[in-house]
């Protein structure tokens, strides 16, 4: 939670700054290319700061109702096993965070230093990749829960198997972030690499199970 804490503050930061160096309207929304397809006022960067404390408050809620759903009679195994679910949730809730403060730093930036919108796509595809690298970290190192992770009927079968289709999808996901990251600096539609990587997620992860039910 200090993690996610100390990006809202960062925020906050950037909002003020926004407001007391940008006298012009900043680009708020943006298609598939990086093109700009809406303009708002400097105002607009404080939405920012009130998503980033509301998924703070999300993530640290679901972790803490995931710790608490094992009974204090566990063993102290299973009880690690919670401890690490939970701050694995908020790993995932920091990953988010900053997901939304890059965004909010890009947007200031282009607005700021009329940056061309070629940096756009590159700075989006860049946060989503560190996002899905995030998010695959998190991933390979859960155990049965019900909040993050592929949770499907079969993974729920067996703490083995959670675990061994958890740890390819995850690695999986690390490997796309990072080619999503590099596409970004290439001349491919990013909507044709998004649509790519989320259907290589979907169809590897029932591979990866059908793979290890079928043993």
């Amino acid at each position: 939670m200090k993690k996610s804490t100390a990006i809202l503050i960062l925020s906050i930061l950037v909002g003020v700054l926004a407001i007391m160096t940008i006298t012009d309207k900043v680009p708020m929304h943006f298609d598939s290319n990086g093109e700009i397809t809406r303009y708002g006022s400097r105002y607009e960067l404080l939405i920012f700061p009130a998503i980033i404390f509301v998924l703070i408050l999300f993530w640290e809620i679901l972790a803490r109702v995931t710790s608490k759903g094992v009974a204090s009679g566990k063993s102290e195994n299973e009880l690690q096993k919670a401890e690490i679910n939970a701050n694995m949730i908020r790993f995932v809730g920091a990953v988010t965070c900053f997901g939304v403060l890059a965004t909010q730093i890009m947007v200031y930036l282009i607005a700021k230093l009329s940056m061309s919108t070629d940096y756009i796509k590159i700075g989006a595809g860049v946060v989503i990749g560190l996002i899905l690298i995030g998010a695959g970290y998190a991933t390979k190192n859960t155990h049965i829960n019900k909040a993050i992770g592929v949770r499907i009927k079969k993974t729920f079968e067996s703490e083995e198997i959670w675990r061994k289709v958890n740890k390819k999808t995850g690695i999986t996901l690390m490997i796309i972030g990072f080619l999503v990251a590099v596409a970004a600096f290439t001349k491919i539609d990013f909507k044709i690499v998004m649509i790519t990587a989320i259907l290589i997620i979907v169809v590897s992860t029932f591979v990866y199970t059908a793979m290890e039910t079928s043993r």
